[in-house]
């Protein structure tokens, strides 16, 4: 049985990558922090909150529901979608 927690950091401690654009998020950025449990395999990742929400919508329109797919799995199509109900996930 897997499970899944999230929770905002206010200030990151030192220099961390997006999971969703894969930029560079700042000592001092807020962040997203998501861990959890899938196939046996713990994991953990930090986010843009925007990114974030964005993976999140296109998840729920267009994932299978077996498998979570991160914003850069994404074809073009998907990007015109971020950038209309997104902006500040499509501008990274």
């Amino acid at each position: 049985m897997g499970f899944y927690s999230e929770r905002t950091i206010k200030a990151l401690r030192k220099p961390r990558q997006c999971q969703g654009c894969g930029r560079a998020m700042a000592a001092g950025d807020t962040a997203l922090y998501c861990s959890g449990n899938w196939d046996d395999q713990f994991w953990t990742a930090h986010y843009h909150a925007e990114c974030r929400a964005a993976e999140v919508v296109l998840n729920d329109q267009y994932g299978s529901g077996q498998e979570w797919y991160v914003l850069s799995d994404f074809d073009s199509e998907d990007r015109e979608f971020i950038r209309k109900t997104h902006p500040a996930a499509f501008a990274r």
